[in-house]
């Protein structure tokens, strides 16, 4: 189970400041693969503060949410009349 710490700073690193009440609560839906990395990335920074995993670099971090997200891949299709 997630520690509530861990869970504050995902709800943290998500918000982003609302000028504009008309403006739209999420981003945008081509951001969000980018937004859901910085995000999984700030949560292993500070289960590594709270000593729940192993020390490991900001690029080690990074570079270990990369090589576990998906990566969507859609076969070619080729029309047959």
């Amino acid at each position: 189970m997630a520690c509530s710490s861990l869970l504050l700073m995902r709800s943290r690193r998500k918000v982003r400041p609302i000028d504009d009440p008309s403006a739209n609560l999420l981003p945008p839906l081509r951001e969000i693969r980018e937004l859901t990395f910085h995000v999984a990335v700030a949560v292993g920074k500070q289960a590594q503060k709270e000593g729940l995993t192993r020390p490991m670099s900001d690029e080690a971090v990074a570079a270990a949410v990369r090589a576990k997200m998906w990566e969507p891949r859609y076969p070619s299709y080729k029309r047959v009349e």
